[in-house]
């Protein structure tokens, strides 16, 4: 039990210190990876929402000037459907609103957010942002708006899983072939723990077949001589004896 529990300590040793290395080199390549995503997916969803606001004054202004509040809400529940926005306020010039689409008149308007990836407790899921509405240069009120950040979030998530699946499959498949190559490392050690054992128990007549020229071959090369001297030496303390005897 004892030569078996040796060979698979040191066995166990192997695979563990080799999966903990491979484990934390692929924690540190997911961190960077995951960053390096999220950062990507922040500059895509920022161009989105930039590109919304030339959108927005373009379509906005004109009903503005013209004070054509039902082109206005028409614009706005459209835009607000198909471009994955949460809520419009529309002020004109004096700050006064003059058109809302998904907002709720008895809550107070969420803070401006700086980044897409910044969740709050007040705008959680959702980006909130403005943009002033102008024609030729002067500017006739603001738009306040938020765009949902979910498909942002999902994507976040859905790639942060995928890379986590990615590095457990790595480290469940290289524990497998460490656990085989541990074996294959140390198969030729269990040989000579019971070689030991064998002249522990006085038989030095024990000679181990040397199946490889590595370290292990040489340690095997090295136990096969020092059986030998000690069998000699063995056999000349009871010739020596019995010539005393004599």
């Amino acid at each position: 039990m004892k030569k078996r529990f040796a060979a698979q300590s040191l066995r166990f040793k192997l695979v563990l210190a080799s999966v903990l290395v491979e484990a934390l080199m692929l924690a540190l390549l997911v961190a960077n990876s995951s960053r390096l995503m999220e950062a990507s997916l922040v500059e895509q969803a920022q161009a989105h929402v930039q590109q919304l606001a030339p959108l927005l004054n373009a379509s906005l202004s004109g009903p503005l000037v013209q004070r054509d509040y039902a082109t206005i809400k028409e614009i706005l529940r459209e835009s607000r459907h198909r471009d994955g926005i949460v809520y419009f306020v529309l002020f004109d010039a004096g700050n006064k609103i003059v058109a809302t689409d998904g907002w709720d008149f008895s809550k107070p308007l969420p803070p401006l957010d700086t980044r897409i990836d910044d969740d709050d407790d007040d705008s959680i899921g959702r980006f909130d942002t403005e943009t002033p509405i102008q024609l030729a240069g002067q500017a006739y009120g603001r738009l306040r708006y938020g765009v949902s950040t979910e498909i942002f979030t999902r994507a976040r998530a859905h790639l942060l899983n995928q890379s986590l699946l990615i590095a457990i499959a790595a480290i469940a498949l290289s524990t497998v072939l460490l656990a085989l190559l541990g074996y294959w490392l140390t198969r030729h050690l269990l040989m000579l723990t019971r070689g030991a054992e064998e002249v522990a128990a006085g038989n030095f007549e024990i000679t181990l077949p040397i199946r490889s020229g590595d370290e292990v071959g040489q340690l095997t090369a090295a136990f096969n001589t020092m059986a030998t001297n000690i069998r000699a030496d063995v056999e000349a303390l009871r010739t020596s004896g019995e010539l005393q005897r004599r």
